[in-house]
């Protein structure tokens, strides 16, 4: 069982927090189509970075809520997990 105060935690909802924001934005815009549709239309349209960055925000809410109660290691996980996903937005947008 993981603590409520760990890394591991912090790093893991960072990493799962962004997909659901991604397909929550998907939904929304675009209605319920496949995911091979969306990242196919992203690629074409060169737009991926931006709806990854999109998905970040989901971030937020729980970065402010591990900080408000004082779970500061798994603040920091969200953090890791967000320079993770920086670093694959440049990938992105300046290798491919």
């Amino acid at each position: 069982m993981l603590k409520t105060d760990s890394k591991l935690l912090g790093f893991l909802i960072g990493m799962v927090l962004p997909i659901l924001g991604i397909l929550v934005f998907w939904g929304g815009a675009y209605g319920a189509s496949g995911l091979r549709d969306m990242g196919i239309l992203l690629q074409e349209l060169d737009k991926l970075s931006a709806v990854i960055s999109i998905g970040l925000l989901a971030n937020l809410p729980a970065f402010f809520l591990f900080y408000r109660f004082q779970k500061d290691e798994s603040a920091r996980g969200v953090i890791m997990a967000t320079f993770v996903y920086a670093l694959v937005i440049v990938v992105i947008k300046f290798v491919l």
